[in-house]
């Protein structure tokens, strides 16, 4: 036989990205989750002096294209800010897994 392909569950303390805007609306300001990198812009400074990166997101709650034709993946964009470099994710690649926290 083939492969038999298995669904890793997800721990109930990481919220799924499908629920960001509910957890958001509640008044949450903190939520962990882990994610799949569609895209991601380098560090920057902002005017303020902090710095700055945006990562696009996936994960398996959001909804794909209809099939037959292209259309754009349904994701979410996190933009994050630090006082130093060394605060922001570390992404390499398109493709990364991140976990954030």
């Amino acid at each position: 036989g083939g492969a038999r392909a298995s669904i890793i569950p997800r721990p109930p303390r990481l919220a799924t990205l499908s629920s960001l805007r509910s957890i958001l609306d509640r008044g949450q300001t903190r939520a962990d989750l882990y994610g799949i990198v569609l895209g991601f812009s380098s560090p920057s400074r902002t005017n303020s002096g902090q710095h700055k990166m945006s990562i696009v997101l996936v994960d398996e709650t959001l909804p794909l294209p209809s099939t037959g034709g292209g259309g754009d993946v349904e994701s979410v964009t996190l933009v994050f800010f630090s006082r130093h470099p060394s605060g922001l994710p570390k992404v390499r690649s398109a493709g990364d897994v991140v976990y954030l926290e």
